[in-house]
């Protein structure tokens, strides 16, 4: 026989449970811990491929014409158990292009114009040069997406597109991108999706940074130009939230605790944290010789913080980036 005191446990254990419930929200989320410039160079490509080792990064982009594509290549296919998801980074700005350009590259065959370069070239050419500028930019996008096909048939991923320094969101790429996209059959592209509540609340400091700047730079572009509209009409997906230029090279466990607690109450996201977890060797600094901007950013204190990050908590980000759909708990509020 059940006694009175048993059922006012069993009431009161029951009544616990459903407040905790209430508490503690569970919603499907897809996160991708995603690193940038693999195949740029081979120290470049031997940091993130550490970090795939230890399982703290799910997701990368490639180069097709990074310095060290074909060993990229090589060491992705010894990891294909790791079932990492992959992406093309289109790259205008810098390396050897792998078409016929002019108008994209210096006298020694070098992509050097990215983000900056190709928005005023495409203002101020006349018409018949902008045409050439336009056939430019999709030739040798092509051609970059023509070499990395083998290796997304091998590893049997669908085409997925992100571009350097988001140079892909410029109007005149983002076209021709997407005439691109009806020919090879793409199935997402990142665009800017980041939350400016969230960053400018928690890192009010970050207000007056260049990376908000760009950010509005690229949230003109991508409203003007309807890219959301463009994408769903074409059936290409992009993430509910992307993570890669703000807080660029300074991203840690505390900011995705803090964006969690953040998107507590949504469901059903796909969200694309991007980092940038390597430093080159001394040695590869002389690949950026004529590029100033790109040596100093490589040899900055701050590359190689993120992977540091990374490892140093690897329980937490490997648990985040152990599965595709991961139930992510909240915080206790």
């Amino acid at each position: 026989m059940v006694t009175k005191t048993e059922i006012n446990a069993k009431a009161i254990f029951v009544l616990l449970f459903f407040i905790l419930i209430r508490k503690v929200k569970y919603r499907n989320v897809k996160i991708y811990l995603h690193a940038d410039d693999y195949g740029l160079t081979k120290k470049i490509t031997d940091d993130i491929l550490e970090c795939i080792d230890a399982g703290v990064i799910n997701s990368i982009s490639i180069m097709a014409n990074g310095y060290a594509f074909d060993y990229s290549v090589q060491e992705l296919l010894k990891r294909k158990e790791k079932n990492i998801n992959l992406v093309l980074h289109l790259n205008l700005d810098q390396g050897c292009a792998l078409a016929d350009s002019k108008l994209l590259t210096n006298n020694k065959g070098q992509l050097d114009k990215g983000f900056e370069g190709i928005f005023w070239r495409n203002l101020l050419l006349c018409d018949s040069e902008r045409n050439k500028l336009r056939s430019e930019i999709y030739n040798e996008m092509e051609q970059q997406i023509i070499k990395v096909l083998p290796l997304f048939e091998s590893l049997r991923r669908p085409l997925k597109l992100d571009g350097e320094r988001c140079t892909h969101l410029v109007p005149i790429v983002f076209d021709s991108i997407l005439k691109l996209s009806k020919k090879y059959p793409t199935k997402s592209i990142r665009i800017v999706r980041e939350s400016w509540l969230f960053i400018l609340s928690r890192y009010p400091q970050c207000f007056l940074s260049a990376g908000i700047l760009k950010l509005l730079i690229l949230r003109i572009f991508s409203f003007t130009g309807k890219y959301e509209n463009k994408l769903r009409d074409q059936k290409i997906s992009f993430s509910d939230y992307t993570f890669s230029t703000v807080k660029s090279g300074e991203l840690t466990q505390s900011f995705i605790e803090h964006f969690l607690i953040y998107i507590r109450n949504e469901k059903n996201l796909e969200v694309e944290v991007v980092f940038h977890p390597f430093k080159p060797l001394v040695q590869e600094l002389f690949l950026w010789t004529d590029r100033y901007i790109y040596r100093n950013h490589f040899a900055s204190s701050k590359r190689g913080k993120e992977k540091s990050e990374l490892l140093t908590h690897q329980k937490y980000f490997s648990s985040l980036g152990k599965k595709q759909y991961d139930k992510v708990k909240a915080h206790l509020l």
